[in-house]
């Protein structure tokens, strides 16, 4: 019986994770104001507001045009590039132009997460800590290696 509602547990939490990617991906793919968004009516969305948050810079074509990826691969973005790399992430507000021959997204802010790397590793980090200590917190602390008990000392004090 125990063995049952754990699956069913289980299962309902994997069930929840596919679904909330599934909501994610609804959500990224159709989201007004984005570059898919422009694409569709280019003409009608002349000078509309993009916003890329935490995207990847793919390629650096020369100190004023570059190109970013993440849901949609290699948007063109027409901006100072001179402090970027190939890899960073950065985070850019931009007015869509279509009337210049050519899709581009014209660059109105930039910001440059340079320390991002340095928060995914400590992000790495948490969870291997508390992947190694998850033993401990079953075996030294209840005293009996490897025997899981029941509390029932709370409840006798309690009663």
């Amino acid at each position: 019986m125990i063995g049952t509602s754990r699956g069913a547990i289980a299962s309902a939490c994997v069930a929840a994770l596919v679904a909330m990617g599934l909501y994610y991906a609804r959500v990224a793919m159709s989201a007004e104001q984005g570059w898919r968004w422009c694409m569709e009516a280019p003409e009608a969305r002349q000078h509309s507001v993009l916003i890329f948050p935490l995207w990847t810079v793919t390629s650096i074509e020369n100190d004023h045009h570059y190109t970013i990826s993440k849901v949609v691969k290699d948007v063109p973005v027409d901006g100072d590039s001179l402090r970027l790399q190939v890899g960073a992430t950065v985070s850019v507000v931009a007015d869509f132009d279509w009337n210049s021959g050519a899709p581009i997204a014209r660059q109105t802010y930039l910001e440059v997460h340079t320390l991002r790397v340095w928060k995914e590793r400590l992000g790495v980090l948490g969870f291997v800590i508390m992947a190694g200590l998850l033993p401990w917190c079953f075996v030294l602390l209840r005293g009996e290696p490897g025997v899981l008990a029941e509390r029932t000392r709370w409840v006798r004090w309690r009663t």
